[in-house]
């Protein structure tokens, strides 16, 4: 028993001796520099904005600084871009550009992405707090209603975002996203899109999703945008950047964990808003994060709705084929 404690005591005291070296290795790099290309005065002027919204389990008020950046004239009507993952407001690029003589255009960076402010616990991101951060930069600009444009993730908060105030949306456009109860019933009975959510499942262990996607310089962000062949070397930086400020994946990934992990109360939602408005659905054929039946399943869903399809085109839609998207 003596020789046992011993062993039992010396285990104890190495894993205490290295566990900061074992966190430290698989905490991923931090990088604060961004590429030139993001500074680019065309694309407007860069904000820090001073929102209130909410966070944690128990829902308390909190003070929040998101980054954007605007562009057109105040004067015009507001249009607000959400991105999705591993994205940040230059994957509207394009868009930006492409709209800024017509719309006063926010692009934002959601909570935990780039330089937006990261809270610290899981909890802090549950999606009725994300979705209260979308009304938090509305309400900054003075802003009472909007054209809402979202990406993956974007999307899941402006459909919760459109449900929960649906006068503060002139006009709903989602890229590659299904719609929430749609994306549920078929991970629960379609392989296929069971097989493309999977790597939702990697993402909740803490550090090694981490470790993983910032290996090789993040080689995960060359991976992942390898169908926009239009996306030059710096611009690519500038996605690896985004993940490396102040480990700001910890923050992105969150949002994952967040879903599995905190999925909250019921909340009786009305999907009648659906049926009395229109709103457009543009999905990129090739999507390997979306099966193509759950963009067809949201069209059914509310048939209202105009789903406009890109063949040949993956699931960055609005990145790859902007001029097609920007019409």
């Amino acid at each position: 028993l003596g020789v046992l404690y011993a062993i039992c005591i010396t285990l104890v005291q190495l894993f205490q001796v290295h566990w900061k070296a074992l966190m430290e290795y698989l905490a991923p790099p931090s990088s604060e520099v961004m590429p030139e290309c993001v500074n680019d005065p065309k694309y407007g002027t860069h904000m820090m904005i001073n929102i209130t919204s909410t966070a944690g389990t128990d829902n308390h008020t909190t003070k929040l600084n998101l980054h954007c950046v605007v562009s057109g004239s105040e004067h015009n009507p507001t249009m607000l871009l959400l991105h999705g993952f591993p994205e940040f407001w230059y994957s509207w690029r394009h868009q930006i550009l492409h709209f800024q003589d017509k719309y006063r255009v926010i692009a934002v960076d959601q909570r935990g992405y780039n330089t937006s402010d990261k809270l610290p616990n899981v909890a802090d991101y549950q999606k009725m707090h994300l979705e209260n951060d979308v009304k938090g930069v509305l309400d900054y600009f003075d802003c009472s209603s909007c054209t809402l444009v979202a990406h993956d993730w974007g999307g899941s908060i402006a459909y919760g975002f459109y449900v929960r105030y649906p006068s503060m949306v002139d006009k709903l456009i989602v890229n590659n996203c299904p719609y929430g109860t749609v994306l549920q019933k078929a991970l629960k009975s379609t392989y296929s899109q069971l097989w493309k959510s999977s790597y939702m499942f990697l993402f909740q262990i803490p550090f090694v999703a981490e470790w993983i996607l910032t290996r090789f310089d993040c080689r995960f962000i060359d991976i992942a945008f390898q169908s926009i062949k239009t996306m030059t070397a710096e611009e690519r930086k500038a996605f690896k950047a985004n993940l490396l400020y102040k480990n700001a994946l910890r923050s992105m990934l969150n949002w994952y964990r967040a879903t599995f992990r905190y999925p909250g109360p019921p909340r009786p939602v009305d999907d009648s808003v659906f049926t009395t408005k229109d709103f457009l659905l543009l999905w990129g054929e090739s999507d390997r994060a979306f099966d193509m039946s759950v963009a067809h399943k949201t069209k059914e869903k509310f048939p209202n709705s105009k789903l406009v399809t890109f063949p040949g085109v993956s699931h960055w839609v609005q990145q790859e084929v902007p001029e097609k998207v920007n019409r």
